[in-house]
């Protein structure tokens, strides 16, 4: 009898015991598909709407204002409020208010705000190589043999898998590439979305799904330990964005000392969100040594399903285009092409022969040479007569002397050069050295009408110039103090 009891007690709690283990395993079965309750990787959109987060996270607007909500998993998400739109769509650039709660908060926000969902796409998406470039992906098996390493992988659905190296290598050039992060809502840092563009395998633009975040040099749009970007314009994950970069290699001497940095100018989803960025070196995890020798495309694997699409480049040569004529009020407004357009036109001076009709351009005119030697100093007028490009790079005077000899060129600008020394009184006089440092520190970056003025000195030294801003290098060689001070 004991033992009939005994083994009766020993069956029931073995049953509850059983009962315990299976509900425990219903309620894991059904955590999976409610919200993220684990860190499962979702590398698709079909696949992420099993997890409802995915359906609450993204961008939503409304009257000024815009609201970023990210999914950090278990129901949970980060809000972020922007005054006047959102980054990069009317954003008065005022820090944003952040917040976190479940989906009920997002929806009483959404509401209470008047806000609606919104899905943007970056302006460059699809954008077709231009005559000249160098197809590397276009979903196609024949593009992954001809153009990558034999590691490189692809997608059934014809997408390239990070982790892929060029075989073209590349010098000066323009780069248009199309990514997608995945969704990962219990990931943060860099275990989200991981993954990077090296430029010659050497200078990396990073990839992160950074959506939401305060935008650093280790995020979307940041150049890797060197900058940060100007605007976080990271989309949510697993919606396409595009980079657009122009590249600039380093420069080195014949005994391969380098002579100038690589410069990078980066474009995410179609807004400039680094211009014109020297990098002093390769940076962390670079394949590749820095030296003078072209180099290949490098899509990092971080262990992070990032995908790629339309990869094209287009090659440059950035020490002749540092010899075309720069106007700096059309290339700091390049964004508004009309308005550079006609800048452009009246400052090279192409309505002094064509006919205006009622249009608004302007007659340029030439620089007034009365007075000219109180300006300039003698040395630089005699160099500027006879080498107008090789003294300023980027100059709209012409070579009037041209054609001529050596000896000739010589002889020439000494005539006009003495001329022009007629024209004013040469006075000059020392600086002040507390000013000076007081201007060094204000010329850094000028401000005016809400455009950021920058000007370069190390590229115009090297005959590789910026895109955008006149030189200041050496110019006390050019200039009088008097003028300076008066201009």
């Amino acid at each position: 009898m004991v033992r009939s009891l005994s083994r009766i007690t020993r069956q029931g709690l073995f049953q509850s015991v059983s009962v315990f283990v299976a509900l425990a395993v219903f309620e894991w079965q059904i955590s999976l598909t409610g919200f993220s309750q684990s860190t499962r990787v979702f590398d698709s959109p079909e696949a992420a709407h099993a997890d409802r987060d995915f359906g609450v996270q993204g961008e939503y607007v409304g009257n000024a204002i815009g609201l970023q909500v990210i999914a950090s998993g278990k129901n949970e998400f980060d809000l972020v409020l922007f005054t006047g739109g959102l980054p990069g769509a009317g954003w008065n650039g005022t820090p944003p208010v952040r917040t976190d709660g479940d989906a009920d908060l997002v929806a009483d926000t959404v509401k209470r705000k008047g806000l609606k969902r919104i899905e943007r796409k970056s302006p460059t998406l699809g954008a077709k190589a231009p005559a000249g470039s160098v197809v590397l992906f276009d979903g196609s098996k024949e593009t992954t043999n001809e153009r990558w390493e034999p590691d490189a992988k692809m997608t059934d659905d014809g997408l390239l898998i990070q982790g892929a190296t060029s075989k073209n290598k590349f010098r000066d050039y323009t780069l248009h590439l199309e990514f997608r992060t995945p969704f990962q809502p219990k990931a943060t840092g860099q275990k989200r979305g991981n993954s990077g563009v090296y430029h010659q395998g050497r200078y990396e633009t990073q990839i992160l799904d950074s959506f939401g975040l305060e935008g650093k040099n280790n995020e979307a749009g940041g150049i890797y330990q060197v900058r940060d970007p100007d605007t976080n314009l990271c989309f949510p994950p697993l919606t396409w964005q595009t980079y657009d970069i122009d590249f600039t290699a380093a420069r080195f001497d014949s005994s391969s000392k380098k002579i100038s940095n690589a410069i990078l100018t980066v474009r995410l989803n179609g807004v400039v969100v680094q211009r014109d960025v020297p990098v002093p070196k390769p940076t962390a995890a670079a394949p590749n040594k820095e030296d003078a020798t072209d180099g290949p495309i490098h899509l990092q694997d971080h262990g992070n399903p990032v995908r790629f699409r339309n990869i094209w480049m287009l090659p440059r040569d950035a020490q002749r285009e540092s010899l075309r004529p720069i106007v700096s009020g059309a290339e700091r407004f390049s964004e508004q092409e009309s308005l550079a357009g006609q800048i452009l036109i009246s400052e090279l001076g192409c309505a002094s022969c064509h006919a205006k009709s009622d249009s608004p351009l302007a007659t340029k005119a030439a620089p007034i040479l009365s007075q000219v030697a109180a300006r300039l100093r003698p040395d630089h007028i005699l160099g500027f007569v006879n080498a107008p490009h090789e003294i300023k790079p980027g100059t709209t005077m012409p070579d009037l002397l041209h054609g001529q000899s050596p000896a000739e060129r010589t002889q020439s600008a000494k005539a006009i050069a003495s001329f022009l020394s007629t024209t004013g009184k040469y006075i000059d006089r020392s600086g002040d050295s507390v000013a000076a440092k007081r201007g060094d520190r204000m010329s850094v970056e000028l401000t005016i009408d809400g455009l950021q003025i920058g000007h370069v000195h190390e590229l115009h030294a090297k005959g590789v110039r910026a895109q955008s801003g006149e030189p200041l290098l050496h110019n006390e060689a050019y200039y009088t103090l008097n003028h300076l001070q008066a201009f």
